[in-house]
């Protein structure tokens, strides 16, 4: 009869099911974490493409109104060539020319908005660079849009 309780111990040792629950657990907290962790990931590219979003809704804001300046009056424009402009408010041109400073932004936002003017063909096309910048957890993150304007009238 001893054999018989030495084989049946063996079968079912003690403590057997306290290996499988702390095995079960390692392996539920990798899972936790790994889950987290792409989560954490997902938050933060849907975060980028918002931000994203938005600083391309403010680069076609500004060559919308680039558009209307030509419309407008194309030798103010033309005179603009060759500058660069900070185009945080499309009221009207800005007083000076110049890249925009650290606290020049779009009213209520992050965002910062340049254009610079590039006379291509003389008195026929201005190339027009808007470049909207902003600041994330990536670091420093821009966008730009290139717009070509012709004298047409």
């Amino acid at each position: 009869m001893s054999i018989m309780r030495i084989n049946s111990r063996l079968k079912n040792p003690a403590g057997q099911g306290l290996i499988e629950m702390v095995v079960v657990v390692g392996m539920l907290s990798i899972f936790i974490v790994g889950l987290i962790k792409a989560l954490t990931i997902s938050l933060k590219n849907t975060q980028f493409a918002k931000e994203r979003s938005m600083s391309e809704n403010y680069a076609r804001q500004a060559a919308e109104w680039l558009v209307f300046q030509r419309d407008d009056d194309w030798n103010n424009l033309q005179s603009r060539t060759g500058m660069i402009f900070c185009l945080n408010d499309l009221s009207d041109w800005p007083l000076l020319a110049g890249s925009c400073g650290e606290s020049d932004f779009i009213s209520g936002t992050v965002y910062q908005r340049e254009v610079a003017l590039n006379e291509i063909v003389f008195n026929q096309e201005i190339e027009s660079i808007v470049t909207v910048s902003w600041a994330s957890p990536r670091g420093g993150e821009e966008f730009e849009l290139k717009l070509n304007l012709t004298k047409w009238r």
